[in-house]
């Protein structure tokens, strides 16, 4: 009797240990953003762009590049793109690439694919997190600056200009051009700010905002 519970209790032990080395029903495949290298929220129309995730399956299963798609929903429909790469092995985290280029301008849904041995896996996980972005264009955006930098240095001048004229007729005429110019130039310079945002770094604003401030004191002291 002894002999036949320690028997069981091998058993027992033995199917416990089996459960335990099973980690695909533990965990099923991931696929994630990278850190460092998040997918961006802006492109430019007529780039070339590489996108990439990491995937990562317990179980360890090969995954081909053509079952790795972006599923792009644009303003002309859905596009999907097979991954150019997958490098790294799936258990430790394979890294998958996709070459993206001739976007098309406007806003974008989007989400990627991986179909494995048993299952398929999605990034953003459901449809209510798609991945979301913007394509611009920035031939676009240069004539648009072009166009409201003509407006801001000539339109609004002389408006300004007859606006302080009647409301104050024995003011200094050259004042009033000064101030009506100053406001041109200011609204051409947040123009251009909101226009190139997302195109131009940090530095870039820093020196027009310098330069402006310089070109208004000496505009002023005059």
């Amino acid at each position: 009797m002894i002999k036949f519970t320690a028997i069981l209790r091998l058993l027992a032990v033995a199917i416990l240990l089996a459960a335990s080395l099973r980690p695909s029903e533990a965990a099923p495949p991931k696929l994630t953003q990278i850190t460092g290298n998040e997918l961006p929220k802006v492109f430019q129309a007529g780039q070339k762009y590489t996108l990439k995730l990491q995937y990562v399956d317990p179980a360890g299963d090969e995954i081909s590049k053509s079952k790795a798609i972006f599923v792009d929903e644009g303003p002309s429909g859905r596009v999907s793109t097979a991954a150019s790469d997958v490098a790294g092995d799936t258990k430790n985290g394979a890294y998958i690439t996709w070459e993206i280029n001739g976007l098309e301008q406007g806003s974008h849904r989007a989400h990627f694919e991986v179909e494995g041995l048993t299952a398929k896996t999605r990034f953003p996980e459901t449809a209510a997190e798609d991945y979301q972005f913007v394509v611009e264009s920035l031939s676009t955006k240069i004539l648009t600056l072009a166009i409201g930098s003509l407006i801001s240095i000539i339109a609004i001048p002389m408006i300004a200009y007859l606006l302080f004229r009647a409301l104050n007729p024995r003011g200094d005429p050259s004042r009033a051009a000064r101030i009506g110019l100053l406001i041109g130039i200011l609204t051409a310079c947040v123009l251009f700010i909101y226009l190139f945002l997302n195109v131009y770094g940090p530095l870039v604003y820093a020196i027009l905002i310098i330069g402006v401030i310089a070109f208004l004191v000496l505009l002023l002291r005059r």
